[in-house]
């Protein structure tokens, strides 16, 4: 048995000394080869063109790879926090490939292992790697905005218009132009920034929008 690790390369043996245990310790004839190859063990790791999107965007998942390719990858999805996933598997492989994404929900990508080319060994015997390797896909789902005020004031009287955002994690800015509905003219326009709700005081002298 060889019990000392071996670098990654061919290696040959021969018997150089055949002897008996005797204390004469008679010669003997030895021949033969023995050659042991040792595969370098395929490497990957997994990115993202963009880590964060917004829904309905699509990014780009890349897998970087060295070994003997094209290479079998395996990877998965998964939602969190559920623990549900997705196994996906990538045949004939080569590094510096990357596939479309494009999923509705924040959705982690995790590579799993990589399996070698084996067909370019007599052995037909592929090295696997196993990994741990998550990458995070931020989606911001989209958010969405209600304007509305007082139907009807009195001339002279004071009103709101009131901007309700809904927005899951990070601020909205909402733009509104008001303009009178006869005659088309323009008064104002601005942005409110907020959350959740925010409101802006106009004084109209006539019917507007």
């Amino acid at each position: 048995n060889i019990t000392n690790t071996l670098l990654p390369d061919t290696h040959y043996f021969t018997i150089t000394n055949v002897h008996d245990n005797t204390i004469a310790a008679c010669p003997g004839i030895g021949s033969g080869t023995g050659i042991i190859v040792v595969r370098p063990t395929p490497d990957a790791t997994i990115s993202l063109e963009d880590t964060v999107i917004c829904y309905g965007d699509t990014t780009r998942l890349k897998f970087t790879s060295s070994g003997f390719g094209p290479f079998t990858i395996y990877y998965h999805a998964e939602v969190p926090p559920t623990t549900v996933r997705q196994n996906i598997t990538k045949t004939n492989i080569n590094s510096d490939t990357s596939f479309t994404v494009t999923p509705a929900q924040t959705t982690v990508y995790t590579l799993d292992s990589i399996k070698d080319n084996s067909t370019s060994f007599v052995s037909n015997k592929p090295c696997f790697r196993v990994f741990n390797d998550p990458v995070v896909l931020t989606v911001h789902q989209l958010p969405t905005g209600t304007l509305s005020g007082d139907t009807e004031i009195c001339f002279g009287e004071n009103a709101y218009i009131y901007l309700n955002t809904i927005s899951p994690s990070y601020n909205v800015t909402g733009v509104y132009d008001v303009h009178n509905n006869e005659t088309g003219t323009h008064l104002l326009d601005s942005i409110i920034t907020g959350q959740r709700y925010d409101s802006v005081f106009v004084k109209p002298a006539d019917t507007t929008t």
